[in-house]
């Protein structure tokens, strides 16, 4: 549905009002619908977008405000970062339990003095908040040899633009959340409904926006099922041991 069929008369229905100027006005229905739109991504992870970015030699962290528009960036996806390795004849992906999450604390507790390591091929990456700004930190430091490039790759959970013409159409046209388009109309009225006080119908509605949200998530399941594993594979990791960063507390 087009941006014009949604705010107007699909709200109508849902609303049972096709007032434009008095309470519903056009613009607070536009607003309505611009914000299911952002709610409906944030709920479900829905709409990915993948940025590349050059790895450079000795450089640990990239500021993900920086490397992506600060209108764009809502979180990582679900689907982890990775980096492929191109010597100029082969390429080598790391991905997966190859190429792990860390989390600082952890680090800080299991691999005291890992900011001072020295550099090597990395093992996976971590993420570090600074006021305003949003790092993702390579570990360890990256020490590219000559003749190679890295790349790392980033699947984030992007805000779609807002739509402002009469012909937008929800998720910038993506034709794969077409079907979905209803769940958009159900959260606006919940948030229209709060206008006249009528709180138990503002309710149904938001109910009637997450039960579309778990339909859309269910659709989207692993048909397999989901895979239990450790947080920490001990087992790989005393396999990989003479792979990781030398210890800086360590002499020579």
């Amino acid at each position: 549905m087009t941006f014009l069929e949604l705010y107007g008369d699909a709200l109508d229905m849902e609303l049972g009002s096709a007032d434009r100027v008095n309470r519903f006005t056009t613009a607070k229905r536009k607003l309505a619908m611009n914000q299911a739109q952002t709610e409906w991504i944030r709920v479900t992870g829905s709409f990915v977008k993948e940025e590349a970015e050059a790895v450079v030699d000795g450089t640990q962290e990239y500021n993900l405000e920086t490397l992506i528009s600060s209108s764009k960036f809502m979180r990582l996806a679900k689907r982890q970062p990775y980096l492929k390795i191109d010597d100029g004849t082969n390429q080598t992906y790391l991905e997966g339990d190859s190429f792990q999450r860390y989390f600082i604390e952890d680090l800080d507790r299991d691999e005291p003095g890992w900011r001072q390591a020295p550099g090597g091929q990395p093992q996976g990456f971590y993420l570090r908040e600074e006021g305003d700004d949003l790092f993702i930190g390579l570990y360890p430091e990256p020490d590219i040899p000559a003749g190679e490039t890295w790349t790392l790759y980033i699947p984030y959970v992007s805000y779609a633009a807002d739509m402002s013409l009469d012909a937008d159409v929800p998720f910038e046209g993506a034709q794969r959340l077409r079907a979905y388009h209803p769940a958009l109309v159900h959260y606006a009225a919940y948030y229209l409904e709060k206008l006249r006080r009528n709180y138990a119908v503002s309710q149904q509605q938001h109910a009637a926006f997450i039960a579309w949200t778990q339909e859309y998530l269910g659709d989207n399941t692993n048909p397999a099922g989901d895979r239990v594993s450790m947080g920490h594979n001990y087992f790989a990791a005393a396999g990989n041991r003479t792979q990781r960063p030398a210890d800086p507390r360590r002499f020579p």
